[in-house]
């Protein structure tokens, strides 16, 4: 059980890694909103999943 949390901790964190990373690296040399736009929203449909996944294996 504790492995699977620390799966979890560790999946998160990657993601807020890439939530304050991509903007400022990979995402500042273009002009264009679309390549944030296109970011932004795989960024949170891959959060949303990852939370009703987490919450859907969620027991007491």
């Amino acid at each position: 059980m504790k492995l699977k949390r620390w799966g979890w901790i560790l999946w998160f964190g990657f993601l807020l890694l890439l939530d304050y990373t991509v903007p400022y690296t990979v995402l500042s040399g273009v002009n264009k909103v679309y390549g944030a736009f296109l970011f932004w929203n795989l960024f949170a449909l891959t959060a949303v999943a990852s939370i009703f996944v987490l919450l859907w294996q969620w027991r007491d």
